[in-house]
């Protein structure tokens, strides 16, 4: 996998992971679809989402420490945003994300697919017994 140079410039890996844990939650995904319509109040994002409203508030702080929400306080209501310039930015580093050519061979992926996978007291086992920690 490599990434270019300038996509490196734009965002830092700890703030892709952010975004990319951000995003690992489906509720989240669908707050971003709905958002990407323009900025709604949290009471509207609720009303399409089966979740309370703690929930609701704890997607939002992940996804506005992410970056990729903004949020407006207008008396007790919040209202929320995507920040475009920021969620371009992310899927401009996504795109330069590519291979390159090191997939692996077909005797190695069927080697993959028909091993065993090892549990964590095997491993241990097998590492002491080669002297390892």
């Amino acid at each position: 996998m490599t990434v270019s140079k300038k996509a490196k410039d734009f965002m830092s890996d700890s703030e892709i992971a952010l975004i990319c844990k951000a995003l690992s939650d489906e509720n989240r995904v669908k707050i971003v679809r709905m958002l990407t319509r323009g900025e709604l109040c949290a009471c509207e994002i609720l009303e399409k989402l089966a979740v309370t409203q703690p929930t609701l508030s704890h997607h939002m702080k992940i996804l506005a420490d992410s970056g990729l929400v903004s949020v407006r306080k207008e008396g007790k209501w919040s209202y929320y945003a995507i920040r475009c310039e920021r969620f371009q930015t992310f899927k401009t580093v996504l795109n330069v994300i590519s291979c390159t050519g090191n997939a692996p061979t077909k005797k190695f992926a069927a080697k993959i697919e028909t091993a065993k996978p090892l549990c964590a007291c095997k491993m241990a086992r097998s590492r002491r017994r080669k002297g390892l920690p």
